[in-house]
């Protein structure tokens, strides 16, 4: 199970908007078909590294799901990279892809993870060279367990109502997350 079940597994309805931006949005089923067609084009093995260089959005949070159906390795690039550090981290990862806003471009690189590594990010360097570090599927889905575990908690909604109240907030239903398993590898 990796990260991208969040996604593909869940049982959304299909008509639900599930990725939004200032300018766009996707329910479940456009998500998942955009997921497909991105990973389709994706000409990757599996434990390769595809660096990303896309503005914040849906169209990103697909590629990234989408580079992980390949069991690949997601390789996020700040826009505002200077070309240099750019090529720099294509040639430390070994990345075999990159996806840009022209699209996809095949890259020599041969660089074979493990399976379960599911990005790689850069240390600032602040104290030294910035150092790749790699954070696998498994760390982050328990994590997001250990996070979506206190939404799963009971709620006080008279007491929860008042401190919205308190606070100037408007007092919106709770939204209570039930667990589905999927995050523990039962779904």
């Amino acid at each position: 199970m990796g990260l991208e079940d969040l996604l593909l597994q869940h049982p959304f309805p299909e008509e639900q908007l599930v990725l939004f931006s200032e300018t766009d949005s996707m329910t479940v089923a456009q998500a998942r078909r955009r997921v497909a067609e991105i990973a389709t084009k994706l000409e990757i093995e599996s434990g390769q590294a595809v660096a990303v260089q896309l503005p914040n959005g849906p169209e990103l949070l697909c590629t990234m799901v989408a580079i992980w159906t390949r069991r690949a390795v997601y390789v996020p690039l700040n826009e505002r990279l200077p070309e240099p550090e750019v090529e720099s981290i294509l040639s430390d990862t070994g990345a075999a892809a990159f996806i840009g806003s022209d699209g996809i471009r095949a890259l020599n690189g041969a660089t074979v993870y493990p399976e379960d590594v599911a990005f790689i990010i850069w240390t600032s360097g602040t104290t030294g060279a910035p150092k790749a570090i790699l954070h696998t599927h498994t760390a982050y889905l328990e994590l997001l367990d250990r996070v979506l575990a206190v939404e799963r908690l009971p709620v006080d909604h008279v007491l929860l109502h008042r401190v919205q109240e308190l606070a100037g907030l408007p007092a919106d239903p709770c939204r209570h997350v039930p667990h589905s398993g999927l995050l523990r590898g039962q779904g």
